[in-house]
């Protein structure tokens, strides 16, 4: 297998189905029997904390999958004519940007994150993207945290530490995000 990070397509991931069988069962006792007080004292606040968790962060979950779609059906090239494909502090810029307008909880833009990271977004790039979340604090974010990071991981990639993005490719010459016609600018 020459890429590490995927696995065999016939391999069963247990620790996926075991989790998601037993946050399933968990969530439909705790939904049909909120007070059953037959269970032991450790089951009852596993099954009413694992329930009030997917009750807090379903919506987020829900909103990166549609995000996630929405970027699946946009094209490779636009992707990277917004973020930039030579990195560099504009391009951080622009990830952090992206993030900022894209508010998610962190359930869902993980999701999105890793879209990117295969669209071709660089290392630093998704870091500052994940990193600039509104939710930590507006001022953090402006703070240049995001910046911060993203750089240091840039420097990680530019000096062989760790490994750039094998997805990272340069838009074609020719690529225009607007293109210019006889009555002006235009979208593709």
């Amino acid at each position: 297998m020459a890429n590490h990070c995927c696995h065999p397509k016939n391999k069963t991931d247990y620790l996926l189905w075991g989790s998601l069988t037993a946050i399933v069962l968990l969530c439909v006792h705790q939904w049909l029997f909120p007070s059953a007080t037959i269970m032991p004292a450790w089951y009852r606040t596993l099954a009413t904390s694992v329930f009030d968790l997917v009750n807090t962060m379903w919506w987020g979950v829900t909103l990166g999958i549609l995000m996630l779609s929405v970027l699946t059906r946009v094209p490779r090239e636009f992707v990277m004519s917004i973020l930039g494909t030579k990195g560099g502090f504009g391009g951080l810029l622009r990830a952090r940007a992206a993030r900022l307008l894209l508010d998610l909880c962190s359930h869902g833009i993980l999701m999105v994150g890793a879209k990117l990271y295969e669209r071709g977004a660089g290392i630093g790039q998704v870091i500052a993207f994940l990193v600039a979340s509104p939710w930590n604090s507006f001022s953090l974010s402006v703070v240049l945290i995001a910046l911060i990071a993203g750089y240091i991981f840039d420097i990680l990639v530019s000096q062989g530490l760790l490994p750039g993005n094998q997805n990272q490719n340069d838009l074609p010459e020719d690529f225009r995000f607007w293109r210019e016609n006889q009555t002006g600018p235009s979208e593709y």
